[in-house]
């Protein structure tokens, strides 16, 4: 399954929609613009709440971020201190290839689990995610994190782009 992430500029408080190959919308994506809770929601288009990705506030040098999926606490991305961006996965169990942001994929035991580029056309740059329907949900939620945490300014009010 393929889904379009649209590039655009987007702030905490920001929201936007995750569509399919045929331009039709499948999640809403949400972010919360308050300083103290910080998190993104993934929705369907009813608005029930999929996935959910907070920030631990105290996570300064090393932020950490917390995923919830249907209520469940899933798993967590910490972005180490590194010259090269890196990630620690705590509760899944990926390794992350390639080079970040621009393009990467996702393994498990050596298979690959999703697939993230981004995808220039005349009229824009969109991320291009590829994954089986069954991780869908949990791919967009890495995908989300890591483009935030890569691209989170150090007053982590706005991002350069997803």
């Amino acid at each position: 399954m393929k889904l379009h992430i649209k590039e655009r500029q987007y702030n905490w408080g920001d929201s936007f929609y995750v569509l399919t190959d045929e331009n039709q919308r499948i999640f809403h994506v949400k972010s919360s613009v308050l300083l103290w809770n910080r998190k993104f929601e993934i929705s369907d288009l009813d608005r029930n709440v999929l996935v959910t990705i907070k920030k631990e506030p105290k996570s300064l040098l090393k932020p950490k971020y917390y995923v919830t999926v249907d209520g469940h606490p899933t798993f967590s991305i910490t972005r180490e201190l590194s010259l090269v961006p890196e990630y620690t996965f705590e509760g899944l169990d990926w390794q992350m290839h390639g080079l970040m942001l621009h393009e990467y994929e996702m393994r498990q035991n050596g298979q690959t689990v999703f697939t993230f580029r981004e995808e220039v056309t005349p009229w824009s740059t969109r991320g291009v995610l590829t994954a089986e329907p069954s991780q869908i949900l949990t791919a967009l939620a890495v995908v989300m994190t890591i483009t935030y945490a890569m691209n989170a300014k150090d007053s982590e009010t706005s991002t350069q782009h997803l």
